[in-house]
């Protein structure tokens, strides 16, 4: 799995994501995406929630694929930490988190995804991106 840094933004908060290929930048961007609100996870992954994402580039596509499992996460009342992602073209997988609707909030609380100083790049075999959340 990937790594990531929280980024300091001004009234916001970011993520700096480093990653093998495609597929575990996206599945670390979501993973962090739910620690920044609710910490790290230990429930066994009940619940889960197909999801697909489009974009013209790759930035675009992460922006696609995070935006859609937030606005799912939010209608469902849930986190989902675990990812099972194909990216090409576009991004399709299933997202997994605990079944249990006792999640509290340790973090800020994340509206939305945004394309504010959005990257995701190639770098000597690895792929890097940094993308920024409106708390």
């Amino acid at each position: 799995m990937g790594t990531y840094a929280v980024i300091s933004h001004t009234a916001d908060i970011g993520l700096s994501v480093d990653a093998d290929d495609l597929t575990d930048l996206f599945a670390t961007a979501t993973r962090a995406m739910f620690e920044l609100m609710f910490g790290p996870c230990v429930d066994a992954a009940c619940r889960s929630r197909n999801i697909e994402a489009s974009g013209a580039s790759a930035g675009e596509l992460l922006w696609d694929w995070l935006s859609s499992v937030l606005g799912w996460a939010e209608a469902d009342g849930a986190a989902y930490y675990w990812v099972e992602v194909d990216v090409g073209a576009s991004a399709l997988g299933v997202v997994r988190g605990p079944a249990s609707g006792s999640l509290e909030l340790v973090g800020a609380l994340i509206k939305a995804v945004t394309l504010h100083q959005l990257v995701v790049e190639s770098m000597a075999e690895r792929w890097r991106a940094e993308v920024i959340f409106d708390v």
